[in-house]
């Protein structure tokens, strides 16, 4: 067990000889003393009074336990603005813990509402730019440390302002859809939430219009990616 007073504040413990430390929850930012403990559920540590009878001294509740065992072997990968994160499900003892399912996040923000039970998670449309996906073990008895990585989404795509010109109408659409670029496309794909190309018929109206039949998508959101001799430009489309 370690705290500080001087050069940093909290209160931090290790199971490995301090080649590894855990902060306790709740005590970043607080001044404390030495800490002496009689197990590892029992426990004191000097505090800094801020007046007669509040925070002279702290008494640990609870019980302490070596870092739960996390996922390994953590893959993102991007398709288009598609983001599949995978694991390895964690090595742990099932005669003392329950594994109940994962919980990701995408720099720093929760993505899943409920326990993922697979071992994969698709984050769709996600825009440009680099983001860390970490992916961390619930279990009956706590939640292991996250495990990371890190991965860029459309690489090599122009930054805003500088990629060709697109515009879609209407937007939300249903039935067709109008597609203008300021040069005649080269190549023009839809894409569903799963990263997957549609094959739908695209017809040439004029220089730089061409019209799409959407008639039989279903309801939601989708990827119309152009491809030009100025390069590729990207944009969301919603169908109702």
């Amino acid at each position: 067990m370690r705290s500080g007073y001087t050069n940093s504040l909290g209160c931090a413990y290790s199971f490995n000889g301090g080649h590894d430390w855990y902060d306790f929850i709740g005590t970043t930012g607080a001044k404390y003393y030495q800490m002496t403990w009689i197990n590892n559920h029992c426990g004191w540590a000097g505090g800094v009074n801020t007046n007669a009878t509040e925070d002279g001294a702290y008494r640990f509740i609870g019980l302490l336990r070596p870092a739960l065992p996390a996922p390994f072997n953590v893959q993102s990968q991007a398709s288009l603005h598609n983001v599949t994160t995978t694991w390895v499900k964690p090595v742990y003892d099932s005669t003392i813990m329950t594994l109940r399912g994962y919980n990701i996040s995408r720099n720093g923000i929760r993505l899943n509402t409920s326990l993922i039970t697979g071992l994969s998670y698709t984050d769709m449309l996600v825009p440009s730019g680099q983001y860390t996906y970490c992916v961390s073990a619930h279990y009956d008895i706590g939640e292991s440390p996250d495990s990371c990585r890190t991965v860029d989404v459309a690489l090599g795509i122009a930054p805003p302002g500088s990629q060709p010109s697109l515009a879609l109408y209407p937007n939300p659409a249903h039935g067709r859809l109008f597609v203008k670029t300021g040069l005649q496309p080269e190549e023009i794909s839809l894409f569903n939430q799963a990263g997957s190309m549609l094959a739908l018929p695209v017809k040439p109206m004029q220089a730089g219009i061409s019209v799409i039949d959407i008639s039989s998508l279903p309801a939601g959101f989708y990827l119309v990616s152009v491809r030009t001799a100025d390069g590729i430009s990207r944009t969301k489309l919603v169908v109702y």
